[in-house]
């Protein structure tokens, strides 16, 4: 965490430096994100770093330069912010369905619509292992494959694809073993 806040305060100067400089204040938030998820897989709270990032990007608005970049933090907030809630013993679906909005809406914008492919293939992916609905299995892999046409060598996106056809043959609706393996030793390897 100590890197993280040595980040966030290089782009907090710079944002005092510049009040116009929006994007170190969005990065300030990145930050914050990463470090709540860091929290996250420890087994800690998030919830902190998560409403600090959310707050630097309700200071930013709509007044970015790269809107895209603040639709798909809140997208990475709302998908986080959802895990710790399963991890809770929560329902996760509400946050989800935020993740899922958000990311929608960077997909039309150039510089996040990758990320926001495999953002949107994490969330179906991650409701899919909760739930085991059909649509959740197709639409992750949709987006995975989509973030792959873009970047053939997104081990992420590789990831979900294994993650979802490994957890399909567990229910027995898959009938292609030699996908999962195939997904995973791509996303082991990259």
């Amino acid at each position: 965490e100590e890197d993280f806040e040595k980040a966030a305060a290089g782009y907090q100067e710079a944002f005092q430096a510049n009040p116009n400089l929006l994007v170190a204040l969005g990065e300030v938030a990145g930050t914050r994100i990463d470090m709540a998820q860091g929290r996250l897989e420890r087994g800690m709270d998030p919830g902190p770093a998560l409403a600090e990032a959310e707050a630097h990007l309700d200071r930013i608005g709509n007044r970015s330069s790269d809107l895209g970049q603040t639709l798909f933090f809140r997208g990475r907030i709302a998908l986080l912010r959802g895990r710790w809630l399963l991890a809770s013993g929560v329902n996760p679906g509400p946050e989800w369905a935020r993740a899922e909005a958000a990311f929608r809406k960077v997909a039309p914008l150039s510089s996040y619509r990758l990320m926001s492919h495999v953002g949107r293939a994490e969330v179906r992916a991650r409701a899919f292992l909760r739930w085991g609905r059909v649509q959740d299995r197709m639409q992750a892999l949709a987006s995975a494959r989509e973030a792959l046409v873009r970047d053939p060598l997104r081990a992420e996106a590789w990831l979900w694809i294994a993650a979802v056809e490994q957890q399909a043959l567990r229910r027995g609706d898959g009938a292609d073993g030699p996908k999962a393996r195939e997904a995973w030793a791509k996303a082991l390897s990259l």
